[in-house]
C-alpha cells in the first residue's frame, strides 16, 4: 500500500512539474515575437503592408534604421529640413557598428513603417526594452515615451527601464524618431529589439514578462530558502549552501533584468545602483555555480583552479562596488570574455566525470552541460555576437529544478538511511532491554520474585497502567501476581474459565497475542468488568515447550495505545519469561519435595525444625509464649501387624489430614518420624495449647478410617503439650518436654492429653533456688 501511494505521489509530482513548465513556456511565448513576415527594415523603411497581427503576431523592428550621429533631431526638424542619413542595424552598440563612433555620445534614429490598411484608426503599442542609453521616442510627431534625460554632455542622466506605450494610428504610415545619448556605459546605442503590435498583443507581452519575472523570483527564492534551511538544520553539506546562494542570487537577478517591474515601482532609483546590481548578480551567480560545481565534481576537478576562479569572481565583485559605472561596464565585458575559459574547463570536468562512469551524477552532468551550452548562447547574445533570444533565467530555472529533484532524492536516501539506523538502534535498545529483563528473570528461582520482576521489567519495554499474571489451576485462570492495582485482594478472587471466556479461549487456541484497542466497545471483555478505567488491553500467552503455562494481561487507560510492534515484542518477551517461570516452578516443586514428607504431605523433620527455629527465635525476641504438641498414634504397631502396612499408611494420611484441617494457618505441622507428629503453636499460651491439644484428640477419635462402608478402623492418639515463654532456653527443651508429656499420656492409658507448663516449672525451680540460698547460714566476715 505504501509503495502504491509513493508511486502515485511521484506521478503527481511530475504532472505538477510538467504543468509548471508548460505555464513558463506558455508565458515565454508571449514575450517572443511570432511574426512570420520575416520582413526587416531596409534603408530606414519597414514594409508591413502584408502584415496581419492575428496570423503573424506582433513583430520586432530590428533592421536598418536611418542614423544621424552626434545629432539630436526631432520630428519638426525632419519636416523642415532634409538631413543626409547613414544606416545602422538595430539593435547594436554604436562602437560595434562603426569603430569611428564613440560609445559615449548621442545620435538620432529614424524609421518609416508602411502598415496594412486594416490597422488605420487602430490602437497600437510599442514595447521598448532596456536601452544602453537615455532615449526619447516620437510616433507620428508625438512624444510617446522616454527614459532618462537625453543630452549632449555627461550631465545627461540615463535610466534603463523598459517601457510600454500605446498610440492611435490614424494613417497607413508610422514615422518613428528615436533620440539616444550615453556617457555612462562602455557600449552605447540600443541593446534589444523594439516590438510593434496591437494593444492586446503588447499588453500581453508586458503582462507575460512581469508574470515570468515574479514566477522566477518566487520559485527560486523558495528553493533557495529551503536549501538553506536544509543546510542549517539537517546537514552541514556545503553544496547545499552554495546551491541555496545560487538560487537566491538568481531570484534577485530576475528582478533587475527583463521587465524590471519591481524596480519601476521606485521612480527615484539610482541608475548606477541598478546597473551594478545587474553586474553583481551575474558575478555572484558565476561564483556560486563554480563553487557548487567544484564541490559536486570534486573528484574530477582541481582545487587550485577552483581557488583561482573564485578569487577571480571576488576581485570583479569588489572592483564593481568600488569603481565608477563606466569602468564597471568595461569590467563586465572582460568578465564575460574570461568566463568562456571557465566554460571550457567546466565542459572538461563534465566529460571527465562522465568518463569515470559516476552513475549517480548522470542527471546532474546533463543539467550542467545543458546549462553551459545555453549560457554560452545567452552570453553571445548579450555581447551582440549571436542573434538568439536570452534564455538565461529559463536555463537556470530548469537547472535549479533538476538539482532540486536530485537534492530531494539524496535527501530521501539520507532520511531512509537515518530511519534504518534509527530502527536498528531501536531494535538494539529493545534487544538490550529484553536481554536485561531475561537476565533479571533468571536471577532468582523464587516464583513470586520471578513474577514480580517479570511485570516490572515488562513496563520498561511496553507501556501499561496495570498488569496481571494468570496461572491455570483446574481449568481456571487465577491471578498469581499483579502490578499497578490498588485492590489486589479483590483482584485475586477473580477466576477466569478458559473455555467460557472468549478472550482467554482465543489466546489458548491461537497461541498468540490478542489486542483489544477499545475495551468499552468490545463485548468479549468481561473479566475486568469492575475496572471501568481500562481502555486498551493486551493478552500475551506465556509459552514453554509449546504449552501455555500462563497468560499475561496488560491494561492501559488510553485508547489504541498498543500496536503490532508491541504484540511482537510482548510475544518475544513471553518466550523468555516462560523459561524463567517454568524454572521457578520446577525449583519450587523440587524444594517442596525436599521439605515435604511424601506420604503425609506434611513438613518432614528437617524442614519442620528449620521453620520451628525461626519461629522460636521470633518468640524469644518479642518475649511471646510458644507451645508444642507431640502426637503419637495409639497401638499403631498392632494396625500394621494385623491389617498390613498399607492400612497403616492410610491411617497416617488420615491423621495428617485431620490435624491439618483443625490447625490454624500460623501453626506448623510436621511428621516427626514413624507414627509420631509434632505441632508448633507460635504465640499460643499454655491454656490455649491445652485446648488445641484436646480439640485435636477429639477430632482424631471422632474420625475413624473408613476402608469400606462396614469396615471402620478407630484411631486414637496420645498427646503431650508443652508451653514456654522463651528467654534463655532453646527449642529442644520445648520439644523434649512435650515428648515427655506425650509418654505420660501413654502411661496413663492412652487417648489422653498431658501438658507441662514450663514457665511454672522454671518459676518453681527459681523459687527453690532462692529458698535454698535464703536458708543457708550466712558467712561472717
Amino acid at each position: 500500500m505504501l509503495k502504491k501511494e509513493k508511486s502515485l505521489t511521484i506521478i503527481l509530482s511530475f504532472i505538477i512539474l510538467a504543468a509548471l513548465l508548460y505555464v513558463i513556456f506558455f508565458l515565454n511565448k508571449f514575450t517572443i515575437p511570432t511574426s512570420s513576415s520575416n520582413i526587416n527594415p531596409k534603408n530606414g523603411v519597414l514594409n508591413l503592408t502584408t502584415w496581419d497581427s492575428d496570423k503573424d503576431g506582433y513583430t520586432d523592428l530590428s533592421g536598418q534604421w536611418k542614423f544621424y550621429w552626434n545629432q539630436l533631431l526631432t520630428p519638426k526638424d525632419f519636416s523642415t529640413t532634409s538631413y543626409a542619413p547613414t544606416y545602422m542595424d538595430m539593435p547594436i552598440a554604436l562602437n560595434k557598428h562603426n569603430k569611428n563612433y564613440d560609445a559615449n555620445g548621442y545620435a538620432t534614429y529614424r524609421l518609416i513603417i508602411n502598415l496594412n490598411s486594416k490597422y488605420k484608426n487602430t490602437l497600437l503599442g510599442l514595447s521598448v526594452p532596456s536601452m544602453l542609453s537615455s532615449y526619447k521616442l516620437w510616433v507620428n510627431g508625438k512624444l510617446l515615451s522616454s527614459n532618462g534625460i537625453v543630452g549632449t554632455s555627461i550631465l545627461s542622466s540615463p535610466k534603463s527601464m523598459p517601457t510600454t506605450s500605446y498610440f492611435m494610428n490614424n494613417n497607413k504610415v508610422i514615422n518613428l524618431v528615436l533620440q539616444v545619448s550615453n556617457y555612462n556605459l562602455k557600449a552605447g546605442g540600443t541593446k534589444s529589439q523594439i516590438y510593434l503590435g496591437t494593444q492586446n498583443q503588447i499588453m500581453n507581452n508586458r503582462d507575460a514578462s512581469i508574470a515570468l519575472d515574479f514566477l522566477y523570483f518566487g520559485i527560486l527564492l523558495i528553493v533557495g530558502l529551503y536549501s538553506l534551511w536544509l543546510y542549517i538544520f539537517t546537514t552541514e553539506e556545503i553544496s547545499k549552501l552554495y546551491f541555496s546562494c545560487l538560487c537566491m542570487t538568481m531570484s534577485l537577478r530576475s528582478l533587475v533584468i527583463g521587465n524590471k517591474y519591481f524596480l519601476s515601482l521606485y521612480a527615484n532609483i539610482n541608475y548606477t545602483l541598478e546597473s551594478k546590481l545587474q553586474f553583481l548578480t551575474f558575478y555572484l551567480a558565476v561564483y556560486f555555480i563554480i563553487s557548487f560545481m567544484f564541490v559536486t565534481f570534486k573528484e574530477s576537478s582541481s582545487k587550485i583552479i577552483n581557488k583561482i576562479c573564485k578569487s577571480f569572481c571576488l576581485f570583479f565583485i569588489a572592483a564593481t562596488i568600488l569603481s565608477s559605472l563606466l569602468f564597471a561596464s568595461k569590467l563586465f565585458l572582460i568578465f564575460k570574455l574570461s568566463s568562456m575559459l571557465f566554460i571550457v574547463y567546466a565542459t572538461y570536468i563534465i566529460f571527465k566525470a562522465y568518463r569515470n562512469q559516476n552513475q549517480k551524477f548522470i542527471i546532474i552532468i546533463v543539467a550542467f552541460f545543458s546549462t553551459i551550452i545555453i549560457s554560452v548562447m545567452s552570453m553571445l547574445y548579450s555581447m551582440g555576437i549571436n542573434n538568439i533570444n536570452d534564455y538565461s533565467l529559463l536555463v537556470f530555472f530548469i537547472f535549479i529544478l533538476i538539482n532540486s529533484f536530485i537534492l530531494a532524492m539524496n535527501q530521501s536516501k539520507a532520511y531512509k538511511k537515518i530511519e534504518n539506523l534509527s530502527k536498528q538502534k531501536e531494535q538494539y535498545c529493545l534487544n538490550e532491554k529484553l536481554r536485561k529483563a531475561t537476565f533479571l528473570l533468571n536471577s532468582t528461582l523464587n516464583l513470586d520474585e520471578v513474577l514480580e520482576k517479570l511485570l516490572k521489567s515488562l513496563k520498561q519495554i511496553i507501556p501499561y497502567d496495570s498488569a496481571s499474571f494468570f496461572m491455570e489451576e483446574n481449568n481456571q485462570f487465577s491471578i498469581r501476581a499483579g502490578y499497578g492495582f490498588k485492590n489486589m485482594d479483590v483482584l485475586c478472587k477473580i477466576r477466569v474459565n478458559k473455555d467460557k471466556d472468549l478472550l482467554f479461549k482465543e489466546i489458548y487456541e491461537t497461541y498468540t497475542t490478542l489486542l483489544v484497542t477499545n475495551v468499552k466497545e468490545d463485548n468479549r471483555f468481561n473479566h475486568y468488568i469492575n475496572l471501568t478505567n481500562i481502555e486498551s488491553w493486551l493478552g500475551v500467552p506465556i509459552i514453554f515447550n509449546n504449552k501455555i503455562i500462563g497468560i499475561l494481561t496488560l491494561d492501559s487507560n488510553k485508547k489504541n495505545i498498543y500496536t503490532k510492534d508491541h504484540c511482537d515484542t510482548a510475544l518475544s518477551f513471553a518466550f523468555n519469561a516462560g523459561v524463567a517461570v517454568e524454572n521457578a516452578k520446577l525449583h519450587s516443586k523440587t524444594k517442596q519435595l525436599a521439605c515435604i514428607d511424601p506420604l503425609t504431605s506434611l513438613y518432614n523433620r528437617r524442614s519442620f525444625f528449620e521453620l520451628a527455629n525461626k519461629s522460636f527465635d521470633k518468640a524469644k525476641l518479642s518475649v511471646q509464649p510458644i507451645s508444642s504438641i507431640m502426637i503419637d498414634i495409639d497401638d499403631f504397631k498392632k494396625i500394621n501387624d494385623s491389617l498390613g502396612h498399607h492400612t497403616g499408611d492410610l491411617v497416617l494420611k488420615r491423621l495428617s489430614k485431620i490435624c491439618s484441617q483443625n490447625l490454624g494457618e500460623n501453626n506448623i505441622l510436621g511428621r516427626f518420624g514413624g507414627e509420631e507428629f509434632i505441632v508448633l503453636l507460635p504465640g499460643t499460651s499454655f491454656k490455649q495449647a491445652e485446648i488445641v491439644g484436646e480439640h485435636l484428640r477429639l477430632a482424631i477419635e471422632n474420625n475413624p478410617l473408613i476402608i469400606r462402608k462396614s469396615d471402620l478402623i478407630p484411631i486414637t492418639s496420645s498427646l503431650g503439650v508443652a508451653s514456654i515463654t522463651p528467654t534463655t532456653e532453646d527449642l529442644e527443651y520445648l520439644f523434649t518436654s512435650a515428648d515427655k508429656a506425650m509418654y505420660q499420656a501413654k502411661a496413663m492409658g492412652k487417648n489422653k492429653v498431658m501438658s507441662i507448663n514450663l514457665d511454672l516449672r522454671i518459676q518453681k525451680k527459681h523459687e527453690e533456688i532462692r529458698n535454698t540460698l535464703q536458708s543457708s547460714p550466712k558467712l561472717e566476715i
